[in-house]
C-alpha cells in the first residue's frame, strides 16, 4: 500500500491572485482535489488534467455530498 499525504489549501476569497506559492504549487501536483462550489474558475484551472476532481457542493442549504 502506497503512503500519500493531504493538503488544506485555503483558497480564501477566490482570487488565483491571492493564493499562496506554496498552495499553488500542491495543487499543481495533486492526484485528487476535492473543492466546492465558492472556488473560482482561475483555482479551479490549475488542477492537472489528470487528476481526479472531486466536488463537494456548498451551496447554503444544499449539499451535494451528505
Amino acid at each position: 500500500m502506497m503512503a500519500g499525504k493531504v493538503w488544506l489549501v485555503g483558497a480564501g476569497p477566490s482570487d488565483p491572485g491571492l493564493l499562496t506559492v506554496k498552495g499553488k504549487a500542491i495543487i499543481e501536483q495533486a492526484e485528487v482535489v476535492v473543492y466546492d462550489q465558492l472556488v473560482g474558475e482561475g483555482i479551479l484551472q490549475m488542477i492537472p488534467k489528470s487528476a481526479k476532481r472531486i466536488n463537494v457542493g456548498k451551496y447554503s442549504g444544499n449539499h451535494t455530498v451528505v
